[in-house]
């Protein structure tokens, strides 16, 4: 065989190499020697609480990636409260499985999950709901144009790193009238997030709401709250039609809800970072990084929270 007739025949192979190459799903999973395993997440609160699981592989020490052909779909959770066994029930999508319980978790409830599933080692996680939120003081004021002040103490524990989310629950009654005629009236619960912001740390959220944590307690480990809510407004513009449509908006009765959250759920989301970055095909997740898993046997976190609320005030 001529020399120019075997570059032509290993380029030719090495064409179709390349093309073959190209319509095969290339697994991102580097030749590290790791196995798979299972990422357990979850919170314990007083109303349904979910855990999920599923099966994510290490590309390095805290960088994994989850498929969506890896679904753990014979996975078994042994879910306990206090030494007995919780009723959980499951379900699963795309890429997890979700596990879910109706139990509704009380201050220093001790949580213990266990999961196991075929062909990846099993996961353990123990947790205790935290103390219920203390709160020292509080007091309501209103200032000369109907704004009503609010100030609060809670007592924090300055020894742990745990979270805590501060809001004012306010019932609030609006009124449509259309060229002074009452048309509609409702009411309806709105929340008033207190602070708005945490200077000087990372903010971070937990269900839609700002978290405070330790590190903004004074040197006793207490957290001073202060804010100010419009009770009355009004808003009057015309419609298509040419009609004057004026909104009235009332806050009848407001109360103040305090939720301390775990260690872990707290150090969770601190360090929590893009955790569910998908890629264009939508078959595989890297979750990356995990700073942080209380989880044995696998990675991830279960935290807890306990509430506190006021009494309703009427205004």
């Amino acid at each position: 065989m001529s020399l120019g007739l075997r570059k032509m025949k290993l380029a030719m192979l090495g064409a179709t190499v390349l093309a073959a190459m190209a319509c095969e799903e290339v697994v991102p999973y580097p030749d590290t020697g790791a196995e798979e395993m299972m990422l357990l997440e979850g919170v314990a609160d007083e109303g349904t609480s979910e855990f999920s699981v599923r099966r994510i592989f290490p590309i390095s020490e805290k960088n994994f990636v989850a498929r969506k052909d890896m679904i753990v779909l014979d996975a078994v959770m042994n879910l306990t409260v206090n030494g007995k066994e919780i009723v959980v029930t499951c379900t699963n999508d795309s890429l997890s499985c979700v596990f879910s319980t109706d139990y509704k978790f009380q201050a220093k409830d001790k949580i213990c999950v266990n999961v196991s599933a075929q062909g990846v080692p099993d996961v353990r996680c123990e947790t205790t709901v935290p103390d219920v939120p203390e709160v020292m003081d509080m007091s309501y004021g209103f200032t000369d144009d109907d704004m009503l002040t609010f100030s609060a103490m809670v007592q924090t524990c300055p020894q742990r790193m745990d979270g805590y989310v501060y809001f004012l629950e306010m019932e609030t009654e609006k009124m449509e009238y259309v060229d002074g005629t009452l048309k509609s009236k409702t009411i309806g619960i709105n929340v008033h997030n207190l602070p708005r912001t945490v200077l000087g740390w990372k903010t971070i959220n937990y269900n839609n709401h700002p978290v405070m944590g330790y590190e903004d307690a004074d040197d006793n480990g207490i957290h001073h709250l202060n804010t100010e809510v419009e009770l009355f407004g009004s808003l009057e513009i015309p419609d298509a039609e040419g009609h004057i449509v004026r909104t009235d908006r009332r806050v009848n009765r407001i109360r103040f809800c305090a939720w301390h959250l775990s260690t872990a759920l707290y150090l969770s989301l601190k360090t929590a970072k893009n955790n569910k970055d998908y890629s264009q095909d939508s078959q595989i997740s890297f979750v990356t990084p995990l700073e942080y898993s209380n989880v044995t046997g696998g990675k991830g976190a279960v935290g807890a929270v306990s509430v506190y609320r006021s009494e309703w005030r009427d205004l």
